[in-house]
């Protein structure tokens, strides 16, 4: 059987997103390009992503709700069965199959060159191996990995732009809401449950727990993405 034909991007924000997003929750075999997440918190994201999938590469992605795994019921699968999609990411882009780590998975040296695709691979590595919480009264911005490599290269790249504050074992990331509002303007978030906690506590103050951005899904459903927050947002930064 004759692979299925796709479109070959050019390396531009949306392929360096999606790069990121890959090295985050990625799958990738000789035939399957799989990406994991929450069905809880990241089925609007997936929606965007399947989106996004579409645009870059002409395949429709299926989203898909994994039964199978007794201790993951919430999990949440974009499903992506493409063999040039897999050559493109493994031949072009450097992506390893199996195992990231052993593979040793890095953000690739096209992206590194230039400033806003470095972004917005950064932006698609928080997105699914980053989290925005509260942590008592306060909010930590916080990107995790068991890679080394992945991770000194994140640690790089946000000291090139002041966010992270703190390195500790496989986490880094900041406690400083100043420094998170600098991420939101610089790097921003295609991941609803990610705006929903920052906007929450940018504009109203809020601090959410995760098990609270359920609620308000509707009302953030239709926000522009990626975010990223607007001049008037900058009065909150000196904010506690």
């Amino acid at each position: 059987m004759v692979a299925k034909e796709i479109k070959i991007p050019d390396i531009d924000t949306r392929l360096a997103e999606f790069i990121g997003v890959h090295i985050g929750d990625g799958t990738l075999t000789p035939n399957l390009l799989r990406i994991s997440g929450n069905k809880l918190y990241d089925y609007h994201y997936f929606l965007y992503l399947q989106r996004l999938v579409l645009d870059l590469f002409g395949l429709k992605a299926s989203i898909l709700f994994d039964r199978r795994r007794f201790n993951q019921r919430n999990t949440i699968l974009l499903s992506i069965p493409s063999k040039k999609l897999a050559e493109f990411m493994h031949d072009v882009l450097g992506m390893p199959y199996g195992d990231k780590i052993r593979g040793k998975c890095r953000i690739p040296k096209e992206i590194l060159r230039d400033d806003e695709l470095t972004f917005a691979c950064l932006r698609g590595l928080v997105d699914t191996d980053g989290s925005i919480s509260r942590r008592d009264n306060y909010m930590c911005l916080s990107f995790d990995s068991h890679n080394p490599i992945l991770l000194d290269q994140v640690w790089k790249i946000g000291n090139g732009i002041g966010i992270f504050t703190y390195r500790f074992k496989n986490q880094i990331g900041t406690n400083s809401w100043p420094r998170i509002v600098t991420y939101y303007k610089i790097i921003g978030s295609s991941n609803l449950s990610y705006i929903i906690r920052f906007s929450e506590k940018l504009y109203n103050n809020r601090r959410l727990y995760k098990t609270e951005v359920v609620n308000y899904f509707d009302m953030y459903k239709n926000k522009r993405l990626p975010f990223k927050i607007r001049a008037r947002g900058l009065v909150a930064m000196t904010s506690a």
